[in-house]
This record gives structure tokens, C-alpha cells and sequence, in this order.
């Protein structure tokens, strides 16, 4: 600039290169100074810390499993905090109402289960004679069967013309129903041996007469005899079912009739009906109750022996001894 107050050239020039550094300090000092103040004016700004209080008695568990600890200032006892685990949803089991099952009082045992459990032990020697085995085994030749219904017959016989003759009306009726020596004798004419050895002895058993003379001696008490018809008529309608089944696959051309008692819901007819029977045994004749069960088991025992006699080939004749023959009835 000259004395008149011009500026030359060359001043100009000068001016253009420093004025834009001039502008850039300045602006780049007064940033500078604007954020210095800010932080002096937070760092003046003192926010209190709040004092965490103790816990009341109500969060506090002093034995959970596994959980983090914290001792407290002034305090000996280490108290427990639970963590702040989250459980899923899933995993929570849901709350269901119990509910109370109805117990049902136990039915008093009837007369005729008490009668068939007490002689369970000998039920299941007769299973294992001879003649059942082949029976239940499906081994059965028509040489034991035909032996077999032979000996039926008369021992059916027996049975059935001295039960006639205790006139017991309430037994009577259904002895009609289920008699088998009809039907045994339809049987054996089906079933011809086909030699004479097959059925030698069979219509003499000494068994039998046995058998026989025992039940003559029962006329005084004729009811006793009704467990001779619960063992032999009762193991045709129940257990011979069974073995019918057996018997119709090993003779499927047969046409036996001995274990038929019609249709299924005439045998259950039937079986009901022998049951009633039997349990009113202890009210119709009290005095005999005891004795009835007795008296079925001795009947087993006959039917035991009587199997064992009509086993094919016919076992050998033993002596008569106490040792292998129990004492007579």
C-alpha cells in the first residue's frame, strides 16, 4: 500500500497465500477451546452413587446349590443371592390336579374258588399222567384214545346210577344236562380197538369198584357226593375245552362228543350254573362245608389213579402195599 492508500500488486498477492492459513488457525483454536470447555463442565458434574441397600429376609436362601455369593461390609455370615438363570418355558413342569382313584372293596372269595384253589396241587398231578400229557402234547394215539373212552364209560357209569339214587333235586336237573355215559357209549362204538389188548381190563378195573363202594358209603351225607360231580362234570366244562381243541387237531376226521356240551354260551350256561351250585353248598348244608372240600380232594385222588390204570400199553400190576398205594377212603 502506497501513502495514497492503494494496494500494489505484489501486496495483493502476499495477501491471497495467508489469509486462508490466518482463517484456518483461528477456526481450528476456537474448536479447541469449545470442546476443552465441555469436558471441564462434565468433569464439574458429580453424579452420587447410590448405596446399594442389603437385602430384605424375603430374597434371602441360605442353602441353594451352587449359587454365586456375596460377603457383605461389616457382616461375618456370607449371604446367599440366587442367580438370574432363565429358565424356558418348556422346561417348567405344569401342575396338574390329582386325581383320586376310587379304590373298590375287594369281593369276599366265593366257595367254589376257595374248593378249586385248595386242590390246585393235586389238579396239576392229574395234568401229568400219561394219558393228559399225550393229550396236551398232541401225541395221542387212537390206541389211548379208544383205552381211554372205554374206561370213561364205565367210570361215568358208576358215578351217574349212584347219584340217581340220592334223589337230590337242586343237583338233579343239572346232572340231566351234562351226563356223558350216552355219550361215552356213542364214542366206543366209534372207536373200536383194533386188537383185544387195547382195551384187556378195562371194563374189571379194580378202580372202579373201588370207586364205586366209596360212593355207596356217602348215602348218609348224598350232597358230599355233588364234589365228585364239581371234579368230573367241572373238568369237562372248563379244562375240557381245552383238550378238545387238542383232540380235533390230532383226529380232525372224528366226531367225538364227549367234551361237546353245545355251544359256547350253553357252556358258559353251564359253567355258571355248576358254580351257584357249589356256593350254596355252606348255606343249603352247613355242617357238610368242610367235609365238601375234603371230599373233593379225595376225588381227585381217585381220578388219578383211574388215569393212571388207563395208560397204553396198560402199566403193570402192582402189589398192594401201603408204600406205593395211599390208604383206602
Amino acid at each position: 500500500m502506497n501513502n495514497a492508500g492503494t494496494i500494489t500488486s505484489s501486496q495483493f498477492s502476499i495477501s491471497k497465500i495467508f489469509l486462508p492459513i490466518v482463517f484456518v488457525l483461528t477456526v481450528s483454536s476456537a474448536e479447541g477451546h469449545t470442546k476443552s470447555g465441555t469436558a471441564k463442565s462434565r468433569s464439574s458434574q458429580v453424579v452420587p452413587q447410590q448405596q446399594s441397600e442389603p437385602p430384605s429376609d424375603e430374597h434371602i436362601d441360605t442353602n441353594p446349590p451352587k449359587r454365586r455369593s456375596l460377603r457383605l461390609q461389616g457382616k461375618k455370615d456370607v449371604i446367599y443371592f440366587p442367580s438370574k438363570q432363565r429358565i424356558p418355558k418348556a422346561s417348567v413342569p405344569k401342575k396338574t390336579a390329582s386325581k383320586k382313584r376310587r379304590v373298590e372293596p375287594a369281593e369276599p372269595e366265593t366257595f367254589f374258588c376257595t374248593v378249586i384253589k385248595s386242590a390246585r396241587e393235586l389238579h396239576g398231578i392229574i395234568a401229568k399222567t400219561a394219558v393228559m400229557s399225550a393229550m396236551t402234547e398232541e401225541k395221542m394215539t387212537r390206541e389211548q384214545l379208544t383205552r381211554f373212552h372205554h374206561g370213561l364209560r364205565d367210570y361215568y357209569s358208576t358215578l351217574e346210577t349212584v347219584f340217581k339214587q340220592c334223589n337230590l333235586a337242586e343237583f338233579q336237573s343239572f346232572l340231566e344236562e351234562v351226563k356223558r355215559t350216552q355219550i361215552l357209549n356213542l364214542d366206543c362204538q366209534f372207536l373200536q380197538p383194533s386188537s383185544p389188548d387195547v382195551i384187556a381190563g378195562v371194563s374189571d378195573l379194580e378202580e372202579i369198584a373201588i370207586y364205586k363202594n366209596h360212593l355207596l358209603s356217602l348215602t348218609e351225607n348224598p350232597e358230599l357226593m355233588f364234589a365228585h360231580i364239581l371234579v368230573r362234570y367241572g373238568s369237562n366244562l372248563f379244562g375240557g375245552q381245552k383238550l378238545k381243541v387238542h383232540l380235533k387237531k390230532i383226529f380232525p376226521d372224528d366226531n367225538l362228543q364227549y367234551y361237546e356240551f353245545g355251544d359256547d354260551a350253553n357252556v358258559k350256561r353251564l359253567q355258571e350254573q355248576l358254580k351257584q351250585l357249589v356256593d350254596g353248598i355252606p348255606t343249603t348244608y352247613p355242617a357238610s362245608a368242610d367235609r365238601f372240600k375234603e371230599e373233593v380232594h379225595k376225588a381227585y385222588e381217585y381220578t388219578t389213579r383211574f388215569y393212571t390204570q388207563l395208560a397204553y400199553p396198560a402199566p403193570v400190576a402192582e402189589e398192594k402195599t401201603s408204600k406205593n398205594r395211599s390208604p383206602e377212603i
